[in-house]
C-alpha cells in the first residue's frame, strides 16, 4: 500500500505468473472510492480510479478512470511525460492523482498520425467520383470509426481470444493470402460483428455487435465499388491504420475539437467537467420537479427519492462491495424510500425524459447527460432488486418485466446504458463528421467498463436516427405555420407519409438485429418527403437567411435573384463613421444604429441606378468590418441547405 493521504491509500498488485495486469480490473469496487495499480514485473502498469466526478450525490456508481503506462515511457522525455504526472502527485492532496489521467499527450500523439491517416485516406478512396469529395471523407470516416472501435474491444480482450496483437495478426494473415479489405474486414464488419449468430473459424471469437455502426451506410450504398486503394496490395498498406492506446470516448472528443476549423465553424469543446456541471444542473432539476408534481411530493434533491439524504449508504465506509453483476451503488435500507416514488421516477419520469443537444458537436453534453441519467437508472434497478427481494408479492407487473429484461441482458450498466441511448439522448448538427464522432462516442460508452467478458457484450443500438446531421434551426418545427395570414398544415399535406415513416423509424430502432432493409426503406421515404417539406418551408415569409456580400457585383446578383421586393444590405464598420462618410450613406439610403452599424433596402431600381456601386466606393475595405444582405429563402437554396424538420425528425 501507498498511503496518498491520511488513511486514504493505492494498492499495488503484482500480478501473479501467468496473469496481466489487466487481469486485476474485477476487484475494483464500484461503490467504495477506489485506486490501485496493477503491474507484472514492474515493467507495465495499470492504474484504476473510481471517484465521483462532481458534487456530493450518494446516489448512482462511482466513475471509473483508467490509465496504462509501461516502464520505457517513465523516462521517455515526452513533454508531460509519465514521469511527470507521478511527480506531480502530492501527499495529503488525493486531487492530484488527476493529473495521472489528463489526456493532453494521448491526443496530440493520436491526433497527430489520425489526421495524417486520414488525409492519406481520402486521396486514397476508389470508387467514388473524383468530384464527390464530402462523399470520400465520410467513406473514410465510417471506416477510421469502425477501426477505432475495433482497437478499442480489442484492448479490452473482446476479440479472438483476448490477445492485444488479434487485428494485427488478421491484417497479416489475410494480407498475405489475398484482399485484406474484401476477405477480412467487409466480412467481419458485415458478418461476423453485424449478423447475430455467424461464426466462421477465419475470425475466431468476436461478438455480435448488430448494424448500427457495423451495417452499410447511405455512402457504401451509394457507391458500392467504394474502397481504400486501387487495388489489394494498396488497400493492405492503407488499412494497416494507427492503434490508439488509453483511447476513451473523452479523446475522442479532444481529437474532433482539434480537427475543425473552430473559426469557421464556430466549435469548441467544452471540458469534461464543465459538461458534468452542466448535465447535473440541467437534468436533476427538471427530474425533481417531474417526480414532485406525478407524486405530490416535494424532495429537493435526487438523493432524497432513493432515502439516502438522512440515511447512510450501505457498503459506505465499510467493505467493498462487488462489481457490476453485484451491487454497484450504495443502497439505503429499503424502506427508507418510497417504493411508489421510486417506480414512479422510474417508469413516469425518467422513460419519458429526452435530452436534445440542437449543435451537439461531438457529443460531450449528451456524455455528460448519459453519465447523470446513468447514475439514476442504476440505483432505481437495484432499488427495485432489494425490493423484490424483501417483498417478492408486493411489487407491480412493470417492476417484475424490467428486472426479468435486466437479466436477460449482459450487465445492469449494459441494459442502462442502451435503454438511454435510445430512448433519452437526441443530438443534431450542420456538421456531418460531428454527428459520426458522436456516435462512436456514445457506442464506445457502451463497452468502456467491460473487461475480458464477451458474454456481456451487447448489440450496439441503432442510433442513425437519434443523432443526425442538419441545420436545427432551419426547418418546421410546427404541425403548423402561418404563410399570408393562412395556416401551412404540415401533417395533414403529409400525413399518412409521416406516420409510416415514424412507425418504421421505431421498429429499426427497437430492432437488436442488422435490419439494413428497414433502414434502406426509412432513407427513401425520406428522400420522399423532404423536398417537400423543403419547398413548403422555403415559402415561410418569416425565414431569411443572412450571405455575405463581398461587392457590388455579388450584390447585384443577390437582388437579381430574390423573388421578393427588396433586399436588406447591411454594412458594419470597424470605426465609428466620419461625418462626411455617414453623410454619403444616408443619400444613398442608409439608416444608422449608432455610428457602426448601417442598413439600407435595395430592389431592382438601386441596381438600374446603380447604388450597389456607390455604396462599395464609398466605403473603403480597411472600414469594412462586415457587409451582408438578409433575404427570403431562395428555391436555388434547397439544395444548399441541409433543413432539419422537427415533426419529421424529433415530432415529440
Amino acid at each position: 500500500l501507498v498511503e496518498i493521504e491520511e488513511n486514504k491509500y493505492i494498492a499495488l498488485i503484482d500480478a501473479a505468473p501467468g496473469d496481466e495486469p489487466s487481469d486485476y480490473n474485477k476487484f475494483q469496487s464500484s461503490t467504495v472510492p477506489t485506486t490501485f495499480v496493477s503491474t507484472r514485473d514492474f515493467q507495465t502498469f495499470n492504474v484504476i480510479r473510481r471517484k465521483r466526478i462532481i458534487g456530493g450525490d450518494k446516489h448512482g456508481r462511482l466513475n471509473r478512470q483508467k490509465f496504462t503506462f509501461n516502464k520505457e515511457q517513465i523516462t521517455s522525455g515526452d513533454r508531460y511525460s509519465v514521469l511527470d504526472k507521478l511527480n506531480d502527485i502530492e501527499y495529503g492532496d488525493d486531487s492530484s492523482l488527476n493529473h495521472l489521467f489528463d489526456t493532453r499527450q494521448v491526443v496530440d500523439e493520436f491526433y497527430e498520425e489520425f489526421e495524417s491517416i486520414r488525409t492519406d485516406l481520402v486521396a486514397e478512396v476508389e470508387g467514388i467520383d473524383d468530384d464527390r469529395d464530402e462523399a470520400k471523407e465520410r467513406y473514410v470516416q465510417v471506416m477510421l470509426n469502425r477501426l477505432i472501435f475495433l482497437h478499442f474491444i480489442q484492448e479490452k480482450g473482446l476479440l479472438g481470444a483476448g490477445e492485444d496483437d488479434y487485428l494485427l495478426t488478421k491484417h497479416d494473415e489475410f494480407a498475405a493470402g489475398g484482399d485484406v479489405q474484401t476477405d477480412f474486414y467487409e466480412p467481419l464488419f458485415f458478418k461476423a460483428l453485424a449478423e447475430e449468430g455467424f461464426q466462421s473459424r477465419k475470425f475466431d471469437r468476436v461478438p455480435y455487435l448488430n448494424g448500427g455502426l457495423f451495417g452499410e451506410t447511405k455512402v457504401e450504398q451509394n457507391f458500392e465499388d467504394a474502397r481504400l486503394g486501387a487495388d489489394a496490395d494498396e488497400s493492405d498498406d492503407l488499412l494497416d491504420v494507427v492503434e490508439p492506446k488509453n483511447l476513451s470516448p473523452a479523446v475522442l472528443g479532444h481529437i474532433f475539437e482539434q480537427s475543425v476549423n473552430q473559426k469557421e465553424k464556430g466549435a469548441y469543446y467544452t471540458p469534461e467537467e464543465i459538461t458534468s456541471f452542466m448535465a447535473r444542473e440541467s437534468i436533476q432539476p427538471r427530474i425533481l420537479d417531474a417526480i414532485n408534481e406525478a407524486t405530490g411530493a416535494d424532495y429537493e434533491e435526487m438523493d432524497a427519492i432513493f432515502g439516502l439524504d438522512e440515511t447512510a449508504a450501505q457498503g459506505e465506509g465499510g467493505d467493498a462491495i462487488a462489481t457490476d453483476g453485484g451491487a454497484i451503488t450504495q443502497q439505503a435500507a429499503v424502506d427508507a424510500a418510497s417504493a411508489d416514488h421510486v417506480e414512479a421516477l422510474y417508469f413516469d419520469v425518467l422513460k419519458d425524459l429526452h435530452v436534445l443537444d440542437p449543435a451537439v458537436g461531438s457529443g460531450a453534453f449528451l456524455l455528460a447527460a448519459e453519465d447523470v441519467l446513468l447514475d439514476i437508472y442504476l440505483h432505481a434497478i437495484e432499488y427495485f432488486e432489494q425490493l423484490y427481494e424483501a417483498q417478492p408479492f408486493g411489487v407491480s407487473e412493470r417492476i417484475k418485466d424490467e428486472l426479468d429484461a435486466v437479466n436477460e441482458a449482459g450487465t445492469k450498466t449494459l441494459y442502462a446504458k442502451r435503454e438511454i441511448i435510445l430512448n433519452n439522448l437526441y443530438g443534431v448538427d450542420i456538421d456531418e463528421g460531428a454527428v459520426e464522432t458522436c456516435k462512436l462516442r456514445l457506442w464506445l460508452s457502451m463497452v468502456a467498463d467491460i473487461e475480458d467478458e464477451l458474454t456481456e457484450v451487447e448489440p450496439l443500438p441503432h442510433i442513425d436516427f437519434n443523432i443526425q446531421s442538419g441545420n436545427s434551426l432551419l426547418g418546421f418545427e410546427k404541425t403548423r405555420v402561418a404563410v399570408d395570414g393562412q395556416y401551412i398544415f404540415v401533417t395533414n399535406q403529409l400525413k399518412e407519409e409521416l406516420a409510416e415513416y415514424r412507425d418504421r423509424v421505431e421498429e429499426f430502432r427497437d430492432s437488436r438485429t442488422t435490419a439494413n432493409d428497414l433502414q434502406q426503406q426509412i432513407w427513401n421515404l425520406k428522400r420522399e418527403m423532404q423536398p417537400r417539406l423543403d419547398e413548403t418551408f422555403a415559402q415561410v415569409p418569416e425565414v431569411t437567411v443572412e450571405e455575405d456580400v463581398d461587392g457590388a457585383e455579388e450584390l447585384e446578383d443577390i437582388i437579381s435573384d430574390s423573388n421578393v421586393d427588396s433586399v436588406s444590405f447591411k454594412l458594419r464598420l470597424n470605426e465609428d463613421a466620419s461625418d462626411e462618410l455617414k453623410s454619403k450613406l444616408d443619400d444613398l439610403g442608409f439608416r444608422f444604429y449608432g455610428r457602426k452599424a448601417a442598413n439600407t433596402e435595395l430592389d431592382n431600381t438601386d441596381i438600374l441606378a446603380d447604388v450597389h456601386t456607390k455604396i462599395f466606393e464609398s466605403v473603403s475595405d480597411d472600414q469594412i468590418r462586415r457587409t451582408y444582405s438578409e433575404r427570403p429563402l431562395l428555391k436555388s437554396d434547397l439544395e444548399d441547405v441541409p433543413f432539419f424538420h422537427w415533426v419529421m425528425e424529433f415530432p415529440n
